[in-house]
């Protein structure tokens, strides 16, 4: 098992279901698969927020670091 811990430059760009279809049985190999993905999504988000109707689920919209600390247990 994997336990992903990070910041919120990771949440505000990726979403949980999309965080656990990256996990695999590697921590390596899970963390660039994240971090490439974050950082994608970071730099297309810039251009603005993505929310839904209520804007309880935002997602981008500014800069900000991305730590991600991936444990194996």
């Amino acid at each position: 098992d994997l336990v992903v811990m990070a910041s919120d430059g990771l949440w505000d760009n990726v979403r949980g279901e999309e965080l656990v279809s990256l996990v695999g049985s590697s921590a390596e190999n899970t963390a660039n698969k994240i971090v490439t993905l974050a950082a994608q999504r970071k730099n297309e988000n810039l251009r603005g927020n993505h929310c839904d109707e209520d804007r309880r689920d935002c997602v981008g919209g500014r800069k900000d670091d991305i730590s991600i600390i991936i444990a194996k247990v």
